[in-house]
């Protein structure tokens, strides 16, 4: 019951996030000196962009992460719970949580490494999130296979 109320309302935050950055991301359409550098899917699609209406929604997308990437983070966290919560469902009887938190950590590390050196505000938030993301999980899997709360420290 209580992981499914958190499950649901990490979903409502994902889809309201979702909202947001599409919105943010429409700054794209009247910056059409970012269209050879922001719009790989259009790129791919259309070739050089030359009309506002050529563009592709996910091309929305990455000029937000690039330039406003406020809520495309808040996003990547209620993602990263979900796949946290997930984890601990299929985990549960296993007593293997912490492995899976391990290795989730290993997978925000590579991907902070994608991102190490960007020359844009959102690359280097998203180096921050997932080296921070990552190091969250490498702490909470020591707590959870050492079966230690915050309480009793």
């Amino acid at each position: 019951m209580v992981i499914g109320l958190q499950i649901a309302l990490c979903l409502c935050v994902v889809a309201i996030c979702t909202l947001f950055t599409w919105y943010e991301g429409s700054g794209i359409i009247t910056d059409s000196f970012e269209w050879n550098y922001s719009t790989p899917f259009s790129n791919m699609l259309h070739g050089e962009i030359t009309q506002a209406n050529e563009l592709v929604i996910w091309d929305y997308f990455v000029y937000a992460a690039k330039f406003s990437p406020t809520y495309l983070i808040i996003m990547l966290v209620a993602g990263l719970y979900l796949l946290s919560l997930f984890g601990y469902m299929l985990s549960k009887k296993r007593k293997m949580f912490h492995l899976y938190l391990w290795g989730l950590s290993g997978v925000l590390a590579l991907l902070s490494i994608l991102f190490f050196g960007a020359d844009t505000r959102g690359g280097k938030s998203f180096f921050l999130t997932f080296l921070l993301s990552g190091m969250a999980c490498v702490i909470s899997g020591w707590f959870v296979k050492n079966k230690l709360t915050i309480q009793s420290w």
